[in-house]
């Protein structure tokens, strides 16, 4: 059975950590009153919010900064490498501390005393995000039901015009290929020395665990991500976890075809199907042939708007 989002869920949990007492209090009643929101837990300390977070998953985190134990950017830290696509928000009266914030993708960056229509739209927008993924979601799942009774074509063609929208292409996802000219030189040395090390990249990855040693092929691969203490790789049917890190899959992997987006995700270009914004610094990808999807940062879309022309 596919893992349950926190966009499914009718009530979204939320975990408020701040060693003001007044400040929890305010921010708890802006929460309860916007609807569609449950409180999960409040913490005044660092460490108390991070074990709060393990114990009950919100899918929200509010932190200050300053706190007792543990920073909130520490916090923060640890939340991303438990769960990355936790929505974490600081509200905090020090400005200063925004580059910080933007270093683990925060979603958004309050300023003490912020105005409570200021809070509310974030809240607005968690909540518009949630309705976007449930039905991008429901969508995908007609998608599948129609393929599974003939409709392939149908929901072909909505998936090309839906990167159309967006502004990627599928031809711009088959690894930059381009027939092979007739220069001479230092730059057509470079470009033979590529083409032989992506002709010579593995076309199975080796996968061990406590299994035993799994060999995946790695065109089938759609995503690599961190997941605990733990790293994941998704095929289309299948889930494989490992003990390696990101980065060292990520070396195994053609860098023509898969991209490290995000500090948490790798994902397989050919396999992109819709990114949308996500908060002020980061965008989600949904990718075909899975109900999983990743983030992927400011700098790696760029990166991805100049591999696709």
């Amino acid at each position: 059975m596919p893992e349950k989002r926190w966009w499914q869920d009718l009530s979204i949990k939320v975990l408020i950590a701040d060693d003001d007492e007044g400040m929890r209090l305010v921010l708890k009643k802006a929460v309860e009153r916007s609807g569609g929101f449950v409180i999960a837990g409040e913490a005044e300390d660092g460490g108390a919010a991070l074990r709060l977070f393990e114990s009950e998953r919100p899918a929200v985190v509010f932190l200050d900064v300053e706190m007792p134990v543990m920073s909130g950017i520490d916090c923060a830290r640890r939340i991303a490498d438990i769960d990355p696509r936790t929505v974490i928000i600081f509200a905090t009266a020090h400005e200063s501390y925004m580059p910080e914030a933007f270093e683990v993708y925060a979603f958004d960056y309050l300023v003490k005393p912020f105005r409570i229509q200021r809070l509310e739209q974030t809240l607005g927008r968690i909540k518009s995000i949630g309705r976007f993924r449930h039905e991008a979601y429901e969508s995908r799942e007609q998608d599948s039901r129609d393929i599974g009774q003939g409709g392939r074509d149908s929901g072909h063609r909505d998936r090309e015009s839906e990167k159309a929208s967006c502004g990627i292409e599928q031809d711009g996802c088959g690894g930059g290929q381009s027939s092979p000219g007739k220069t001479s030189g230092p730059d057509n040395a470079a470009q033979k020395t590529d083409a032989a090390r992506k002709s010579n990249a593995p076309r199975k990855l080796i996968i061990r665990n406590r299994e035993g040693i799994s060999l995946v092929d790695v065109e089938e691969i759609i995503l690599v991500q961190r997941e605990d203490k733990a790293t994941a790789v998704y095929t289309s049917g299948s889930r494989y976890v490992t003990s390696e890190s990101l980065g060292d899959i990520g070396r195994k992997l053609d860098d023509s075809a898969f991209m490290r987006c995000h500090k948490s995700y790798i994902i397989n270009i050919n396999h992109i199907d819709r990114i949308y914004p996500y908060g002020r610094w980061t965008y989600i990808v949904k990718l075909k042939g899975t109900d999983k999807d990743a983030l992927m940062t400011r700098e790696s879309f760029e990166k991805l708007e100049e591999i696709l022309g």
